[in-house]
């Protein structure tokens, strides 16, 4: 899942929207957000945030997965996946 992280995070920094790159990462995101820790689920959601791809399937599957995580994730990353939601206003109440 790291490599998932660092790809669309580096994307995010350069300001590159690619729709189909990040199609497919979604997709694979979602296929391995079991195995994916707390800084990866919130570089992702803040990097989605960023390139302003509302992906809301996407949203929902990080906000399943975040919350039974919480105690893991640190200032920074819960942070990032505020921001995130908020920036996308993605409302997720359980979140």
């Amino acid at each position: 899942p790291q490599d998932l992280c660092n790809t669309v995070w580096a994307f995010a920094r350069l300001g590159i929207c690619n729709d189909p790159l990040l199609a497919a990462i979604s997709s694979a995101a979602l296929a391995k957000l079991p195995e994916t820790g707390s800084m990866g689920l919130a570089n992702i959601a803040w990097s989605f945030a960023i390139l302003q791809d509302r992906n809301l399937p996407l949203m929902n599957a990080l906000s399943a997965r975040s919350i039974p995580t919480l105690p893991e994730f640190n200032d920074q990353d819960i942070s990032n996946t505020s921001w995130a939601f908020a920036h996308m206003q993605v409302a997720d109440r359980p979140l």
